[in-house]
């Protein structure tokens, strides 16, 4: 088995531009039906002889709650595995299914009980975006079932979407009174969300003090805005109580507008705004993007009457631009923990933002 510093030095060495050489991945370990640990000791077992696929170290079992899902299913045995491999990502993707089959695994419902489920958490530096895998693992950042082991075999590897190591996640997850950001444009459901998120898990909402304006806003509304929702995140004002806040806003979002309609010399004032204020407010550990179809955000805005259908036709191509930046912002490292949910259907996004912040407990 591999000790920490190990990992660290194989992952230092290894890049996709090197994909000739052995990749170092993770993967997630978890089974809840059956004879739990039995059935996760012959998945590692049956990977150690795949062809292609090395396994340098495995973690202890933590057993852990179910998230999500159907009611009433028993507890999860989770671990993970570090793994070097000259297979490609979907060829590992298919070997690990055909592990999975072999022990049984049935797929009828979302998040049901399972006799053994490999998750490739991540493959090297990789990002990938298919109809069949993504990489990194989309919901690995919230979840302390999945961080911990991984942290126990490989804190030091670096998660290439967030910029932050495994350990550094863990931490960030772990605080006492956790900030959960839902983030979305305006029609994208994220005030609706965050409350409901609020809501179940007990924690206290906070809503934007001034709303993003529809249309393109100037760089006066772009300050008043920073300036309004800095005030409402203040460090010296943030509670202590573990029940952690969810807000319906992010600061980052004012200078993702302007970025997009404003001059040079106006984005630099937004900016020298944006730091200023940025060491005195308390930033979210974790944020949820919320992200809709152009059909789905037209009708949203006119359900709640604040503009004609043919006025929010006009800045519709301004709103989806923004959603457009965002989406590519919150793909790049820098940003932390970022969960990105469809939110066309929003009692589901609301159940997958729900499961991203009870998974942190």
């Amino acid at each position: 088995m591999f000790c920490l510093e190990t990992v660290d030095r194989v992952v230092g060495t290894i890049t996709h531009q090197d994909l000739g050489a052995m990749t170092v991945c993770l993967i997630g370990c978890g089974s809840n039906l059956g004879q739990r640990r039995e059935q996760l000791d012959q998945a590692i077992e049956l990977l150690r002889y795949m062809p292609g696929v090395c396994v340098t170290a495995v973690s202890r079992y933590h057993e852990t709650r179910p998230i999500g899902g159907p009611l009433g299913q028993e507890p999860f045995l989770n671990s993970a595995a570090v793994l070097e491999t000259d297979l490609e990502p979907a060829e590992l993707f298919s070997l690990l299914e055909a592990v999975e089959n072999t022990l049984h695994r049935e797929r009828n419902v979302r998040w049901g009980p399972r006799t053994v489920d490999l998750d490739m958490l991540l493959y090297g530096d990789v990002v990938l975006e298919t109809e069949a895998l993504t990489l990194p693992h989309p919901r690995m950042v919230t979840r302390r079932f999945v961080l911990e082991p991984c942290v126990e075999i490989a804190g030091g590897l670096r998660h290439p979407t967030s910029g932050f190591t495994l350990a550094e996640l863990l931490d960030a997850i772990s605080s006492p009174h956790s900030h959960v950001a839902v983030v979305g444009v305006p029609g994208s459901g994220a005030p609706e969300v965050a409350e409901i998120v609020a809501d179940i898990t007990l924690a206290r909402l906070l809503r934007a003090p001034i709303s993003l304006p529809l249309v393109v806003p100037s760089v006066h509304d772009c300050s008043q805005l920073i300036s309004k929702w800095s005030e409402a995140m203040m460090l010296d004002e943030w509670p202590d109580d573990p029940h952690g806040t969810v807000s319906d806003f992010w600061l980052g979002l004012p200078l993702a507008t302007a970025r997009r309609h404003l001059t040079v010399q106006d984005i630099t004032l937004v900016e020298r705004q944006l730091a200023d204020v940025g060491p005195l407010v308390r930033t979210p550990q974790v944020i949820l993007f919320l992200e809709s179809t152009r059909p789905v955000i037209v009708k949203r805005l006119c359900e709640c009457d604040r503009e004609s259908e043919e006025s929010i036709v006009l800045e519709l191509d301004a709103i989806m631009d923004l959603q457009s930046s965002l989406s590519h912002i919150f793909r790049k490292p820098g940003h932390g923990a970022v969960v990105c949910i469809n939110a066309d259907d929003l009692e589901q996004a609301a159940i997958d933002a729900v499961a991203a912040v009870e998974a942190m407990a």
